[in-house]
């Protein structure tokens, strides 16, 4: 028998507990922009939170996807 568990708020729980230890003003996120991108760093979340909170996200896009091993290194 297998049970999983998810839990849809863990990102929000995650980013509000980080800036309750470290109060930071602005977080920063790298991510890539694509559906995919932006689900695995939460960029909807990050900016829920942020509004509630107060604090600034400084974003950088990246991409990830279809990037050669030299691209990814220059």
């Amino acid at each position: 028998h297998i049970h999983a568990k998810v839990d849809h708020d863990r990102h929000r729980m995650q980013v509000r507990l980080f800036h309750e230890i470290f109060n930071f003003a602005t977080l920063g996120i790298v991510y890539e922009e694509s559906r995919e991108g932006r689900a695995l760093a939460a960029v909807d979340k990050v900016d829920e939170v942020a509004g509630q909170r107060g604090f600034k996200v400084e974003k950088c896009e990246a991409p990830f996807n279809g990037v050669s091993q030299q691209e990814a290194e220059a």
